[in-house]
């Protein structure tokens, strides 16, 4: 059995560790589907992709490939649908993951509610002010509603669609998560990957958050300063024009004017999302769309789904597993080998380079073309 997590490890904690060592006990291989330089909630990655993996490696994944960046911030269905195409690239019978309830079923039974929902009364209550996931828990049964609530869930709902309709065959299954929310501190030596940035951030110790080994590893390269970039991130947003942000995919109903009008007047780039947020557009859909009019990828220039397996880091059964799928899908395991991939994955890896590129201005300074020099790590 291969089973499968998507993840965005920034950092790898001791949740993830207590996940994946599920994953091992009746698996011959655990991929990882990792983001990369830019992650969900609309934010360069905190932590850097090769120690993220790294921790993954030595923590019982045995595969880490990467979710582009296209579909690493992007919405939650995409998200899914993206992290659940690789993990059947990839050849996983299993997907496991996290949530709140701890119970598939009751995921799946709300998917199944939502997909039968009132689409026009939701459609009605988003034109009306409301965010889509208000309308979606006003249209479903209390019970459901209240799985919505929590983020975790949510996701989870999202994995199952995804897997029902690109991988029918490949199981759910979730374990109950343990410890800390996402909005809480520590509880029983456990905290959410937010609370650990933000301890990471602020200089404090987050070592006995993280396996054993981690700290070091995570330590290796600097945190990534979204303020070191603040400047040069709102000059590239001030560059585009109000019909250049139209073109962007996900910029829709007008939103191309909220954001040049707040480029324009915010006097830092971490300000921009917080003048175009409303009551209908929440901030992380903002960040998220702010990154991806940065990285420029335009609407209609996506192929529906990842078109190629990205290796970032594996060991010996992950390399037993990219000896399976090697014929079968299309693979980079190193920068040069997209010269090989087809006019999708040529366009999708060249907005790989480019948003490396911004996080890259987050960094000390450094040459460019660093992704270009990236190698999987290795793992014996």
């Amino acid at each position: 059995m291969v089973t499968g997590i998507i993840a965005e490890y920034d950092p790898f904690h001791k949740g993830h560790a207590f996940l994946a060592r599920k994953a091992r006990e009746d698996s011959d291989c655990v991929v990882a589907v990792m983001s990369g330089n830019v992650t969900q909630r609309g934010e360069f990655a905190c932590f850097g992709k090769r120690e993220r993996v790294r921790a993954a490696l030595e923590n019982g994944i045995d595969l880490c490939v990467e979710l582009p960046a296209p579909w690493a911030c992007a919405s939650a269905a995409d998200f899914a649908r993206g992290g659940v195409a690789l993990l059947r690239m990839c050849g996983a019978g299993r997907l496991l993951f996290g949530s709140e309830c701890g119970n598939a079923e009751a995921l799946k039974r709300a998917a199944c509610e939502i997909a039968s929902a009132d689409g026009s009364a939701i459609r009605g209550a988003v034109k009306s002010g409301g965010t889509y996931a208000s309308a979606v828990g006003a249209s479903v049964s209390a019970e459901t509603s209240s799985l919505l609530a929590a983020p975790n869930n949510l996701l989870g709902i999202e994995y199952t669609n995804a897997a029902a309709e690109l991988a029918p065959e490949m199981e759910i299954a979730t374990v109950k998560r343990v410890g800390a929310g996402h909005s809480d501190g520590e509880s029983d030596g456990f905290a959410s990957a937010s609370y650990i940035r933000t301890l990471a951030r602020e200089g404090r110790d987050c070592a006995h958050l993280l396996p054993d080994g981690c700290a070091e590893t995570l330590a290796a390269a600097p945190l990534s300063d979204t303020d070191a970039a603040d400047r040069a991130l709102l000059h590239l947003l001030r560059g585009m024009s109000a019909a250049e942000l139209a073109e962007i995919d996900g910029v829709t109903e007008g939103l191309e004017n909220r954001i040049a009008r707040a480029a324009a007047e915010a006097e830092r780039f971490a300000d921009v999302a917080a003048l175009v947020k409303s009551k209908r557009y929440t901030l992380a859909r903002i960040r998220r769309l702010l990154l991806r009019c940065l990285i420029g990828i335009r609407r209609g220039s996506l192929p529906p789904l990842p078109p190629y397996v990205r290796v970032l880091g594996l060991n010996e059964r992950g390399a037993a597993r990219l000896n399976a799928i090697k014929k079968s899908v299309p693979l980079l395991t190193k920068p040069a080998d997209r010269d090989r991939l087809d006019a999708d994955g040529q366009t999708v890896f060249a907005y790989e380079l480019k948003a490396a590129e911004l996080y890259a201005l987050t960094l000390p300074p450094a040459p460019a073309g660093a992704e270009m020099r990236y190698t999987p790590v290795v793992v014996k």
